[in-house]
């Protein structure tokens, strides 16, 4: 058994495989949802794709892969690892609105990692978790200090091909012409030399809103071919911080309109090792990301452990893997959860060695067909007496009948 889960963790396919389950909780898409301006399509989603695979293949430890998809921009590391800021940058864009962006940035990163359900403090206080209006703008603080560049870096060379240059020269039409519009509109608009090199944003704020429209499909069209071209050179989704970070105010009933007292900036308040700590690097984003990984944190190696379990057992210790709020019942096996939690952070974070731990086990590798006393002491398998029968997802469906 040692020797085939061995050969199963060092095959590709591992990676490819893991990364659609990290996948499903990053809510990536390639598309941007309610948005039909300026493109609907992300053009290189596929690199904070790419990005989780090669990752998770290279066993990246599970606390570091968290802090990169946080603040890869703000640590010191090659230029290709900044792809791990799609998991900010892949939601919905809402048409546009900018407290429910930040909403969704802040509901993936907490439910995500430590399977706390922030949105319910949008509005109110918790009912039953130890959250509040405080912590939430709080963080809503960090996340609108952040700014996506007009011009997102590239991560990757481009091959000097004969596709490639075909691309180029269509991109650079496509490109001229929203700047044709611009001029058009705009009395002082200056042409970029490098006709791909310009600032979107600052063009549209000088055209009024009925010419935004046309502007963001042109702007669209580039978008589109970019998203389609395999000759396109691969570009890293990212956020920046902006030069003066956002000072927060509690939002009254979640309304942007009705603003009240003010918060700093800080990791929500239950969770802090120092009560009085709060964040002061820029938008806090990489002490935000230190917190959430930090050995202290009762809850980032839990949800993580949970997960993996589930996956591989095909049942969640906890019922609710994005929920470890009050409300949601405790696992009867609690002494487990907290032992392969404590394993992976022992093992250096490493998932790998977290999967085999378990694939390694007698509860794995009992048998799907229970005995009747089995079966009927324990219908519904809730103590792992025998194998849980699982149903292949899409993927695995999909690849059975193709073989």
């Amino acid at each position: 058994v040692g020797r085939v889960v061995d050969e199963a963790l060092a095959s590709p396919a591992y990676g490819e495989r893991w990364a659609r389950h990290w996948l499903d909780v990053a809510r990536y898409a390639d598309t941007k949802g309610y948005d039909f301006t300026g493109g609907r399509l992300y053009p290189y989603a596929f690199t904070y794709r790419d990005w989780v695979v090669r990752s998770l293949n290279e066993d990246l430890p599970y606390d570091e892969f968290v802090r990169r998809q946080v603040a890869a921009d703000r640590m010191d590391l090659p230029a290709a690892e900044q792809a791990a800021l799609g998991f900010l940058t892949v939601g919905r864009r809402f048409l546009r609105k900018n407290d429910l962006i930040i909403a969704d940035r802040i509901d993936v990163v907490f439910r995500g990692t430590m399977g706390l359900t922030m949105g319910c403090v949008r509005c109110h206080d918790h009912k039953d978790d130890p959250l509040t209006m405080a912590d939430y703008y709080g963080l809503y603080g960090i996340f609108d200090s952040l700014e996506e560049p007009a011009e997102l870096p590239v991560i990757g060379r481009p091959e000097e091909s004969e596709a490639y240059q075909k691309f180029r020269a269509e991109l650079i039409k496509r490109a001229n012409a929203a700047h044709d519009y611009a001029a058009s509109k705009i009395k002082d608009y200056q042409r970029p030399k490098d006709p791909l090199k310009f600032d979107r944003k600052a063009a549209k704020r000088k055209l009024n809103q009925s010419e935004r429209g046309e502007y963001d499909r042109l702007l669209g069209k580039m978008a589109q071919l970019e998203a389609k071209s395999p000759a396109a050179p691969p570009r890293a989704m990212v956020v920046r911080d902006k030069a003066k970070p956002v000072e927060p105010v509690i939002f009254e009933r979640g309304q942007p309109g009705s603003r009240g007292s003010r918060v700093p900036r800080a990791f929500p308040a239950f969770f802090r090792e120092n009560p009085d700590a709060v964040f002061t690097e820029g938008s806090g984003r990489l002490e935000l990301a230190r917190e959430l990984t930090r050995d202290g944190n009762p809850l980032t190696a839990r949800v993580w452990a949970n997960r993996v379990w589930m996956h591989l057992m095909g049942a969640p210790l906890v019922n609710s893997p994005g929920d470890f709020g009050v409300q949601t019942p405790e696992p009867l096996q609690r002494e487990l959860l907290d032992h392969l939690a404590v394993f992976l952070v022992e093992q250096g974070w490493s998932t790998k060695a977290l999967v085999r731990h378990v694939l390694s086990s007698e509860a794995w590798r009992r048998s799907s067909s229970p005995s009747s006393a089995l079966a009927a002491a324990d219908p519904e398998n809730t103590y792992y007496a025998y194998s849980n029968r699982q149903r292949k997802d899409l993927e695995a469906w999909r690849d059975t009948i193709l073989q």
